[in-house]
């Protein structure tokens, strides 16, 4: 024996230094899994424009630290559903990660608005409006309708109210505030979030932190689940629903049902595994059990081999934990039937594991470099989740590939010693397609001709088109979804506008942008073209309207204007003294001079509301203005959603202003267009990596294109299979057709090596390539079962592909490798 073949038996002779090696690597990978961070948000898992603009726009406008709940009654419940909110308000607001809880526009209380009127509530009325608080009788026609209410039973806040503003000076104030809310459509004579039919109330929860923290967001959803159903147990509350959505639910929903579908799959997959093993190999289910404990260990070596590399991974990408379990127990599999036909042909058992070392390994290592090639090949995808999903792919291949070289054969000299009469393993039906192969080239290579032309002329008449929605890698049946919707319909505009986010050396200059702008959205909202504008432009008067105004204040006698309300006053038969501080205060609004700004709306109490819209320079950055715009119906068709993007950037040049746009409609748009950019380069890129690893291995052209075959066809065929099944691409499925190149060339591989090596068919090759491929359909198997909706179609398209790569390797490789001969 070579000193080079000894090196590789060497776990053969000394198991338990092989044991502790192994043990001491996985004690390294688990302290580094242990410092890698996950990161939740399927937005913050893309890489584009829009995305770092609404990442940017996120964190300065505290955007992802807001969840909702969504109380509904069957029929209109105002009070109940008002009482409720009130309830969970007080509860929500106990638990240290709630800041508030807001059940209408944040306002001011009633002195701080009245301080609020004082200074420019004139400012913001129309001049017709002004003109009637200026006219004798138009005073004492607003004096009049005050006392006709008063005159009502049960109205003693109304009584305090008129007292502090008897000319209803906050009518204008109120549009304004209302159009500050956002695209939802609330009950307009309420202060609360009521929709227009009293059927539901939203409640907004200010949250001390964003999602991206996972033991956070849990935090919040359970404790808002836990006080919404505490607040429901009341019998007052009986028949009335709560429901959440928001930022932290969508993660909380997210982490849940990944870590459901990877224990699930997990644990399914490892056990059909298991038995399939344990059928085909004939071999006990705990020897088996004990031979795929390298693959395990792989697993996690891997892993911690991805965290020394990278600090965070996109949850996304943990998808691939069942295809890893699938594609690394191939390397088990192969050793496994070349070990058992050695130990069929007498040798013992020792003896037996290093022939089968020492015939697969060779193919086993241009297998694996192959599919890590490939995998590397998605570090060229811009976006992060796919990135990710390739280099931990490859980086458990490659530690799944060192435990099958390194423990296995141990493993398997002692899972068959003392077994005397071996069978080889289980053919399955590689005898009956394999051989019919060989016998009948030409019609097998006639068959796969025709496949390819019809996957040719599916994909001419039905090209797969690009499909950007967000929601795909949600869950299904996702909760919080649906509780989107549901707001949607109640209230007539979703909780993810667009957003518009300004920029500028200063608040006044973004202030002053926001402005400019104004005027062509609010022109929009009037021809349908957006169903509602918010900005701080919402909380400030109209500039042309309150110059107008302005110039006229300029003229009056602000003490004249009071003896006038004072008249007034007494003609209808109030007491004047009751309103002395009401006569003071519209002596002092009428004195105003100067424009409204942000300083009088902060000093009125309605800080948190500017801040919703508006971030003055700090930290270096410059300052940001954000704007809320609310299409009418949904941009789900890409002309509409490119007009308005055009047509806003048209608006923005003319009015001047620097911004950008973002939401989630551009965001799935934009990074699905990058996506299906890098798609193109990925599978070019991931056949050239193979191909270029093939050559190395074979140094002929003609064998390095025969191993890659069967997967160029299975490829092939599976694009069929999409134009066929009318499945669109998306975010995920881009990376299945990649993914199936490179899971595909393993067979090739094994199957072209042993014909080399053998000088014919190699049936135990081909009983392992048989076995591996089952056991890869398992783990897509299991994927296709996954809750995650992105996940399951992945699962179920690659479940597809394998089985196109497999019927390749057996028939149609065969077939070309055949002798030439007639049929018989």
């Amino acid at each position: 024996m070579s000193g080079a073949e000894a090196r590789w038996r060497w776990t053969l002779r000394r198991p338990r230094a092989a044991l502790a090696l192994a043990l001491a690597i996985l004690l390294g990978a688990g302290a580094a899994i242990a410092t890698l961070r996950f990161d939740l948000d399927a937005s913050a898992a893309v890489d584009s424009p829009a995305a770092a603009a609404l990442q940017e726009a996120s964190q300065a406008f505290a955007l992802n630290e807001r969840a909702y709940l969504l109380l509904e009654s069957e029929v209109p419940a105002e009070a109940r559903l008002l009482a409720l909110g009130r309830d969970l308000a007080r509860r929500a607001e106990a638990l240290p990660c709630v800041e508030r809880v807001e059940l209408g526009p944040a306002l001011p209380d009633e002195d701080a608005l009245a301080q609020l009127l004082e200074r420019v509530g004139l400012l913001y009325a129309t001049p017709a409006e002004l003109s009637a608080r200026l006219d004798p009788a138009g005073i004492e026609a607003t004096l009049t309708q005050q006392a006709e209410r008063l005159s009502l039973l049960g109205l003693g806040e109304v009584e305090e109210w008129i007292e502090r503003d008897p000319l209803e000076l906050n009518r204008a104030f109120a549009r304004r505030l209302a159009a500050a809310r956002g695209g939802q459509r609330f009950a307009a004579d309420s202060p609360y979030a009521f929709s227009e039919d009293r059927r539901a109330l939203l409640l907004t929860v200010v949250t001390s932190r964003g999602p991206s923290e996972l033991a956070f967001a849990r935090e919040v959803v359970s404790g808002l689940n836990a006080a919404a159903e505490a607040a429901l147990a009341a019998p007052a509350h009986a028949g009335l629903r709560v429901r959440g959505t928001g930022g932290h639910y969508f993660a909380e929903e997210s982490e849940r049902t990944i870590r459901g579908d990877l224990i699930r799959g997990g644990i399914s997959c490892s056990l059909l595994a298991l038995l399939l093993l344990a059928w085909g190999l004939r071999l006990s289910p705990l020897r088996t059990l004990i031979l795929m404990l390298p693959t395990a260990w792989g697993l996690v070596v891997g892993l911690g081999l991805f965290a020394l590399l990278r600090a965070e991974l996109a949850v996304l990408s943990l998808g691939c934990a069942s295809v890893l379990l699938g594609l690394g127990v191939d390397f088990t599999i192969h050793l496994a039937t070349a070990t058992r036909a050695a130990r069929a042909r007498g040798l013992n058992a020792e003896a037996a594991a290093g022939e089968g070392l020492r015939r697969a390994r060779g193919a086993l290592i241009v297998a694996a470099l192959t599919s890590v090639a490939a995998f590397l090949a998605f570090q060229l995808a811009g976006q992060r989740f796919l990135a990710d999903m390739g280099l931990v792919t490859a980086c458990g291949l490659l530690a799944c590939l060192a435990g099958a070289l390194l423990f296995v054969p141990p493993i398997l000299a002692w899972g068959l010693a003392g077994q005397s009469a071996l069978l080889p393993s289980r053919s399955l039906a590689v005898e009956g397609l394999g051989g019919a192969a060989v016998r009948r080239p030409r019609a097998v290579l006639g068959l796969a001709l025709l496949a390819c032309a019809l996957a040719l002329g599916a994909l001419y008449r039905h090209p797969p088109a690009l499909s950007g929605d967000l929601r795909q890698l949600q869950a299904k049946g996702s909760a919080p979804l649906a509780t989107q919707t549901a707001v949607a319909e109640r209230f007539g505009g979703g909780l993810d506008p667009l957003l518009v986010l300004v920029e500028g050396q200063s608040e006044a200059e973004v202030v002053g942008a926001c402005r400019r702008l104004d005027p062509t959205l609010g022109a929009w909202v009037a021809e349908g073209r957006i169903a509602a504008r918010s900005s701080v432009a919402s909380l400030l008067p109209d500039e042309a309207q309150e110059a107008a105004l302005l110039t006229r204040l300029a003229r009056l006698d602000p003490v004249a204007g009071r003896a006038q309300l004072r008249a007034g006053l007494e003609a209808v038969g109030f007491d004047p003294e009751s309103f002395a501080r009401a006569l003071a205060r519209w002596e002092r609004a009428l004195a105003r001079r100067e424009p409204a700004t942000l300083d009088d709306l902060r000093a009125s109490g309605l800080g948190a509301l500017v801040a919703r819209f508006v971030q003055p320079p700090r930290g270096g950055r410059s300052a940001r203005g954000l704007i809320l715009l609310t299409p009418t119906g949904g941009l789900n068709q890409a002309a509409e959603r490119e007009r308005l993007a055009a047509d806003l950037q048209v608006a923005l040049q003319r009015a001047g202003v620097h911004a950008r746009l973002t939401g989630l409609p551009y965001l799935t748009a934009e990074t699905t267009a990058r996506i299906g950019a890098d798609f193109a380069a990925i599978s070019l890129l991931t056949a050239g990596a193979v191909l270029g690893v093939l050559l190395l291995r074979f140094r002929r052209l003609d064998q390095a294109l025969l191993a890659l075959l069967p997967a160029a066809l299975g490829t092939l065929w599976t694009a069929g299979a999409f134009a066929l099944l009318r499945i669109d691409l998306n975010l995920m499925t881009l990376g299945v057709l990649p993914m199936v190149l490179a899971l595909g060339v393993d067979d090739g591989v094994h199957v072209l090596h042993g014909h080399l090596t053998r000088g014919g068919r190699d049936r135990a090759v081909e009983t392992g390539v048989w076995l591996t491929s089952l056991t890869t359909g398992v783990a897509f198997g299991s994927l296709s079962a996954s809750q995650n909706q992105g996940i399951a179609t992945v699962g179920l398209l690659s479940l597809l592909g394998i089985g196109f790569c497999l019927i390749a390797s057996v028939a149609v490789l065969p077939a070309l490798l055949a002798p030439a001969r007639s049929a018989p």
